[in-house]
């Protein structure tokens, strides 16, 4: 019985650990990346040759929205650029320090999203 037991033990982590890791459907991950304070179209080629340039595919470019940058039809195209460059893109809030120090409530979250929406 105790044998049976450890067989079955061993089986359902060989599932676990090794075999769901060499799954098909799971997607490569590209794992370098690099960072842009202010993305501009040489940056952004540049960045997508060393992001993907160990023959990865995909790669991350961090971008930092300051408080004050709310164009979206410039942020939409640069994603767009992005998604040609097969880059992902984690997004940064810039945010201005608020006087004095304090920790910021939901009611300063909702005025800076909602001062922006037109």
């Amino acid at each position: 019985m105790r044998i049976q037991r450890i067989i079955i033990i061993t089986i359902i982590l060989f599932i676990n650990f090794v075999w769901v890791r060499f799954s098909f459907a799971a997607p490569i991950n590209n794992k370098f990346g690099i960072h842009l304070a202010v993305p501009t179209d040489e940056d952004l080629e540049a960045a997508g040759q060393l992001a993907n340039s160990s023959g990865g595919d995909w790669g991350y470019v961090t971008l930092v929205i300051q408080e004050n940058d709310r164009n979206t039809e410039k942020w939409q195209g640069i994603f767009d650029r992005l998604r040609r460059l097969h880059l992902r893109a984690p997004l940064r809030a810039g945010l201005q320090m608020i006087q004095p120090p304090r920790i910021p409530t939901g009611q300063d979250l909702y005025d800076a999203i909602m001062g922006h929406v037109e």
